[in-house]
């Protein structure tokens, strides 16, 4: 289990990189036993499967896509040169190896201290019943230490149930709002990447709407700067009463050109703005893959997880998951928009996330086309990175991660 999804059902910044392996000698067969049959790991969304074989222990990583497998990661544990080791390959990055260090029927240890994240990965039963597995290891100076849950899986009726529906109660559509004062070299930009426009006007003040096909960003001349998120519906003063009612209250509200309600969160980075205003039904459906993979939703950090579940909850927002490792996060969504809630110092603005198992061949295309991509990894080879940063004229950060929602 060395691929840890990067989204918000994980530590955004964790990536694992395939390097040569140290392996240590290796004693008899090691017992694995506990490990055998398929696990579901609830942080990640995703499945781990592991079976008995002539020559040792073989398993899988992947993710349930309408009943079918999405495998990116495999895995065997075998004898080389006289020496036990734990072997992973992973969807575009490579093969790494692992010395078996200690094996005891309800616990193994696999080692590898060249590379950086994970260099240390410790199956074991806690209490002798919950399988727990902890990753170690290091990014740039950051010294990494989390540990997940497995779960016996249950697969019967996975991918029988119908799609949940996307209605939610802030709104009957929602978009990216981007207040710019330099309009121009932020529809190059977002062209650049390939968005696409779809809608321009000068009414109530110049605003174009671009879009990849898994988001829409409207660009407002408005005066002012900011990145928020526009609902939009023709009875929107319900459900302002009603958010009002869970004891949000508006930073603003206006009435012109539209009724529109404003909302700041907690820590006033991320903006809401309800209007009064029924979408026409041109609005294209949005897709889960745009120019970069899929699309993950908006990383927003916060001071105080719990207080911003609460917050965001009172909106009318749903917890999905929650963690405590690496540091605290939530995922959380209305029906329509998917965000990720971090308290963690490394990053202070909102940030639109993509995943992709060819993250690596999106980041060198945006290299390539002379585009200011940095290593999500302090000191990361651009060369090689599979996550990467970029970031608007105006700073707003879009992240480019390896991996699978």
């Amino acid at each position: 289990m060395t691929r840890i999804q990067t989204s918000w059902r994980a530590a955004l910044w964790l990536l694992l990189l395939a390097m040569p392996a140290q392996l240590l000698a290796g004693g008899g067969e090691p017992d694995l036993n506990f490990l055998l049959g398929t696990w579901h790991i609830p942080q990640m969304n995703m499945y781990e499967s592991w079976e008995k074989t002539d020559d040792g222990y073989a398993g899988k990583a992947y993710y349930l896509r309408g009943g079918e497998e999405s495998v990116f990661e495999v895995f065997t544990v075998s004898q080389v040169d006289g020496a036990w080791q734990y072997t992973t390959d992973i969807t575009g990055q490579g093969v790494t190896a692992f010395a078996i260090v200690e094996a005891d029927g309800s616990s193994v240890l696999f080692e590898n201290p060249e590379h950086d994240m994970p260099n240390s990965i410790h199956y074991f039963l806690d209490d002798g019943k919950e399988l727990k597995v902890r990753l170690q290891g290091k990014e740039g100076e950051q010294e990494l230490d989390f540990t997940m849950d497995f779960k016996k899986a249950n697969l019967s009726g996975i991918g029988g149930q119908a799609a949940s529906s996307t209605r939610s109660p802030l709104g009957r559509y929602a978009h990216v709002s981007i207040g710019t004062k330099n309009m121009g070299a932020n529809r190059q930009f977002y062209e650049a990447l390939g968005f696409k426009v779809t809608s321009q006007d000068n009414f109530p003040w110049p605003w174009i709407m671009l879009s990849d096909g898994s988001v829409n960003i409207q660009l407002n001349d408005d005066g002012m700067t900011y990145f928020g998120l526009s609902y939009f519906d023709g009875a929107m003063a319900d459900r302002v009463a009603a958010f009002k009612a869970r004891g949000i209250q508006p930073t603003m509200e206006t009435s012109a050109p539209f009724p529109t309600t404003i909302v700041t969160d907690l820590d006033s980075v991320l903006g809401f703005g309800f209007v009064s205003y029924e979408m026409p039904g041109t609005t294209p459906p949005l897709k889960s893959e745009g120019v970069f993979g899929a699309m993950g939703g908006v990383a927003i950090p916060v001071s105080n997880l719990d207080s911003a579940v609460v917050w965001y909850t009172q909106l009318g927002f749903k917890e999905q998951s929650r963690d405590k490792s690496p540091y605290p996060w939530a995922t959380m969504t209305d029906g329509l928009v998917l965000i990720g809630l971090h308290e963690s110092p490394h990053f202070k603005k909102p940030t639109l996330t993509y995943f992709s198992l060819d993250s690596k061949t999106h980041l060198q295309r945006l290299v390539e086309a002379g585009i200011d991509v940095k290593s999500a990894i302090p000191g990361g080879d651009k060369k090689e990175m599979t996550n990467g940063v970029i970031k608007s004229p105006d700073g707003w950060p879009i992240n480019i991660f390896y991996g699978e929602l």
